[in-house]
C-alpha cells in the first residue's frame, strides 16, 4: 500500500519534470524513510502509552534517530519488515527496563557503552545496497558521527551523576542495537561478495 503511494507520488514527479528518470531510486529512498519515521514514531507513541513508558521511549527515540541517521547498517528491504522490527525493538527495550536493567552494574553498563563507542567509531559509517555512500559523504557523516556520539557521552555522564539507571540503559540498548545493525550489515556484504566470486 504504502510502496504503491510513493509509487505513484515519484511517477507523478518524474511526468512534472520535477525530479529526472536518474534520481528515481534516491527519491524512493528517501520517501521510504520519511513514511518509515512518521509511522514508527506513531506506533511508538502508541507502545509507550501503552507499556506507560512514554518517557523512556521517547528518550529512546532522541538517542537512536541520529545516530542512526549517519551510522547506517543493515536495513529491512521492506516498510512492514522495517516496522516490525523497529517495535519489536522498543518492546525488548522497555521489558529489559522492566526486569532486567536493575540487575546490572552501572560499571558494567558504562564499559558496554564504551566498548560499543569504540565499534561505532571505528565501523560507521556503513553503507547499504540501497544506500551507497561516496568518499566524501563518507568524512562528513564520520565527522557528524564524533559529534552525536561526543553530545551522547556527555548526556550519558549526567545520567550517571543523577543516577538514572533506567535511562542509562536505554543510552547503552542503543548503542548495542546500532552495533548490532552494523556488523549484520558487513557481514551480509562480505556473504553477497563470496556468492558472486563463486559464479
Amino acid at each position: 500500500m504504502m510502496q504503491k503511494i510513493i509509487d505513484r507520488i515519484i511517477e507523478k514527479q518524474v511526468q512534472n519534470r520535477t525530479i529526472a528518470f536518474e534520481e528515481i531510486n534516491i527519491y524512493k529512498y528517501g520517501y521510504i524513510l520519511m513514511f518509515e519515521v512518521v509511522v514508527n514514531v506513531i506506533l511508538a507513541f502508541m507502545i509507550g502509552m501503552m507499556f506507560k513508558s512514554l518517557g523512556v521511549v521517547l528518550f529512546f527515540l532522541g538517542m537512536y534517530i541520529p545516530l542512526r541517521s549517519f551510522c547506517g547498517g543493515w536495513h529491512a528491504d521492506t516498510l512492514w519488515k522495517c516496522t516490525l522490527i523497529s517495535n519489536v525493538i522498543l518492546v525488548i527495550e522497555i521489558l529489559c527496563i522492566r526486569s532486567v536493567a536493575q540487575y546490572i552494574n552501572i560499571f558494567v553498563l558504562l564499559f558496554m557503552f564504551l566498548f560499543s563507542v569504540m565499534i561505532i567509531i571505528y565501523m560507521a559509517p556503513v553503507e547499504t545496497s540501497a544506500k551507497k555512500i561516496s568518499k566524501e559523504e563518507g568524512i562528513r557523516y564520520k565527522k557528524k558521527i564524533r559529534i552525536i556520539i561526543l553530545v551522547q557521552i556527555i548526556i550519558m555522564t549526567l545520567l550517571v551523576m543523577l543516577e538514572l539507571k533506567n535511562y542509562v540503559f536505554v543510552v547503552v540498548y542503543v548503542y548495542i542495537v546500532q552495533v548490532i545493525l552494523l556488523l549484520i550489515e558487513k557481514l551480509s556484504c562480505k556473504i553477497h561478495r563470496i556468492k558472486i566470486a563463486k559464479k
